[in-house]
C-alpha cells in the first residue's frame, strides 16, 4: 500500500464538476508478461463565488443638508457555493458589519442618511468596501463602490438704494439688486 498526494489548483476553464482519473499499471516482476491496470475517478465540484456592492446617493447637496445613501451588496454566486461571511464598512456613514450572511442570489440593503459637515470638500466622496470570506476555504473575494456628491455654495447678495432726500407728498425712488452669488 502507497498513498501520495498530487495538489492541484483549479485553473480558469476547468470543467464543473472537475473530473480526475488516475490509471494505474502493473507489470509483477518476475510474473508473465501480464499487465495489471485499474483506474480511479474523483470528482470535484466548483462553486464560484461572486459579489458586487453598489452605492447610490444624492447628486446635489451642499453642506449642512443631510445625504441620503443606499448602499446594496450582493452574493452573485452559484448556487453550490458554501456560506460566505461579508463584512461591510463604510467609514463615513459609520457602518460596519462583520460576518453578515448574505444568501447566495440574495442581497443586503441599507438606506442610512449623513449630514454634510463644514469644510467637506467639492465633491464630497464616500465609499464602502466588501470583504466575502469562508470558514474552509482562503478565498478572500473584495469589492467596492464610490459615490460622489457635487456640493453647491448658496449665496445672495442684495443691495438697495433710494433718493437720499424727499418731502412728504414726494414720490421717493428705490432700486433693489439681487445678485445670485451661488456657485
Amino acid at each position: 500500500w502507497e498513498s501520495h498526494d498530487f495538489p492541484y489548483t483549479v485553473q480558469s476553464g476547468d470543467p464543473d464538476p472537475l473530473v480526475n482519473t488516475v490509471t494505474v499499471h502493473s507489470d509483477p516482476a518476475g510474473a508473465l508478461t501480464t499487465d495489471i491496470s485499474d483506474t480511479a475517478s474523483w470528482e470535484t465540484n466548483l462553486f464560484q463565488p461572486a459579489i458586487d456592492v453598489t452605492k447610490t446617493g444624492d447628486e446635489l447637496s451642499k453642506i449642512g443638508d443631510e445625504v441620503s445613501y443606499t448602499i446594496e451588496v450582493f452574493n452573485n454566486s452559484s448556487e453550490d457555493t458554501p456560506t460566505m461571511y461579508f463584512d461591510i464598512s463604510d467609514t463615513v456613514l459609520g457602518l460596519a458589519l462583520t460576518d453578515e450572511v448574505i444568501a447566495n442570489g440574495e442581497s443586503y440593503t441599507t438606506t442610512m442618511a449623513f449630514t454634510i459637515p463644514q469644510g467637506a470638500d467639492d465633491p464630497f466622496v464616500n465609499t464602502v468596501d466588501v470583504t466575502g470570506t469562508f470558514d474552509d476555504f482562503p478565498n478572500v473575494l473584495t469589492d467596492s463602490a464610490i459615490w460622489e456628491t457635487n456640493l453647491f455654495q448658496p449665496a445672495i447678495d442684495v443691495t438697495k438704494s433710494g433718493d437720499e432726500l424727499s418731502k412728504i407728498g414726494d414720490e421717493v425712488s428705490y432700486t433693489i439688486e439681487v445678485f445670485n452669488n451661488s456657485s
